[in-house]
């Protein structure tokens, strides 16, 4: 029942190859209200998945000097705006995203001694990629949405659809082992090492709880 469902959905939303909206410098974290307390802490969060992805040093989230940089986080905002969303317990949940300025996380970088790791992301690729752990179209729509926030991805599209997973077909502007340390990193998408019930697959993933 649950694949007839995905199937339907797929037909609905993803008959077509989506385009990746440009995500370098934006960040999001899940907030309880749409009030300032809230989105202070958030902003911090948001803005450390930046400098995280932009140095490809996950370290940097535990220094004290990063941490000093991001509670002035609304500063380097461009703009932000709030998405309703599924929490790991499947519950809906609130979830802030904010675009942060080019120039002044740069400047940030500078500060705290760090380059941005362009250089081994990789030459752009098209991988095929087994994502389960699908138990509604919710599920699916989130998977959809993460993917088009990546500018790691240029285009994505659904190829089949089955039990509690769909193969995608993804375009990338890096390489596919920068592709998966990235996304490993969030809370939306883990890699583990599975045997997908389909052939020809790249990677697989499942969706986070």
């Amino acid at each position: 029942m649950l694949s007839r469902c995905l199937l339907f959905l797929i037909v609905m939303v993803s008959c077509a190859a989506v385009p990746a909206a440009a995500g370098s410098h934006t960040g999001e974290a899940p907030v309880a209200s749409q009030g300032e307390a809230d989105r202070g802490p958030a902003l911090a969060v948001a803005m450390t998945q930046v400098l995280v992805r932009l140095a490809g040093d996950e370290s940097l989230a535990g220094r004290a000097d990063v941490a000093r940089e991001t509670a002035r986080a609304a500063t380097y905002m461009l703009q932000y705006q709030y998405r309703r969303d599924v929490g790991l317990d499947g519950q809906p949940q609130l979830v802030l995203v904010a675009e942060f300025d080019p120039a002044s996380v740069a400047a940030v970088l500078g500060r705290l001694g760090v380059g941005v790791a362009y250089a081994d992301r990789g030459a752009p690729t098209e991988a095929r990629l087994w994502i389960g752990g699908i138990r509604s179209a919710e599920d699916f729509a989130r998977i959809m949405r993460y993917l088009g926030s990546l500018d790691l991805v240029r285009q994505s599209a659904t190829l089949e659809a089955r039990g509690d997973g769909v193969l995608m077909r993804v375009a990338l502007t890096v390489g596919l082992p920068y592709f998966l340390s990235t996304v490993d990193t969030s809370a939306t998408l883990t890699v583990v090492n599975g045997q997908p019930p389909v052939e020809g697959v790249d990677a697989t993933l499942i969706l986070g709880r």
